[in-house]
């Protein structure tokens, strides 16, 4: 293509198509990298196909054009194709459910193994190809862990306020919870197993 067309810049092309390859689902259309139109020799030639999701393959075709005017083409027949197929989608969906057929003829505990068996073949996978949170260094689980230690304890601070449970619970003695013992097991857990002294803390202050 370059020979050809010596002036064109392919570079933003060719970059888009290569990431593309590392998508494996919703590959719906098949793109001719050199478009049939200018190169009809190589049409049949398997190296000068790749199969794209509709929305990536008009996407290909607007980088063509605008490397390269003669290249210009409407992409309006692939998006009517895009409608065309959800539109399928939705109605076989109905049918399903109509006729308790596909995914709606499985029982819940059904739905809840396949649910299962894919979470750990997903996370067989990642861990496989390093990815996901096999992807990050140490440094990067701390500070994931900390991010998920504080919404997770929050999210579970106001479900027990809202439940009326545990330090909200109206049978706990609240005199024992405010006692100097209660507090002095927090500074342990706390600031002592962490080895961290913290200011305003009266027993810090005593080490």
């Amino acid at each position: 293509m370059q020979g050809r067309y010596p002036k064109a810049d392919f570079t933003p092309y060719f970059s888009f198509l290569a990431a593309c390859r590392s998508i494996t689902k919703h590959l719906e259309h098949e793109h001719h990298i050199c478009p049939r139109k200018q190169f009809p020799e190589h049409v049949k030639a398997p190296w000068n196909k790749i199969r794209l999701s509709a929305a990536d393959h008009a996407f290909a075709h607007r980088l063509l054009g605008a490397a390269v005017p003669d290249m210009i083409m409407g992409t309006a027949w692939i998006e009517r194709q895009r409608i065309a197929a959800v539109r399928g989608g939705t109605t076989q969906g109905l049918k399903n459910r109509e006729n308790k057929t596909g995914v709606c003829g499985r029982s819940p505990s059904k739905i809840s193994a396949d649910a299962v068996y894919s979470g750990h073949l997903g996370g067989a996978a990642t861990k496989r190809n390093g990815t996901g949170i096999f992807s990050l260094t140490p440094e990067q689980h701390l500070v994931s862990a900390a991010k998920g230690g504080r919404r997770g304890g929050a999210r579970g601070g106001r479900k027990t306020r809202e439940l009326g449970v545990g330090i909200f619970s109206p049978e706990l003695d609240h005199a024992k919870i405010t006692s100097e013992g209660w507090k002095k097991g927090l500074h342990n857990r706390w600031h002592v197993n962490r080895g961290i002294t913290k200011p305003g803390c009266k027993w810090c202050k005593t080490l």
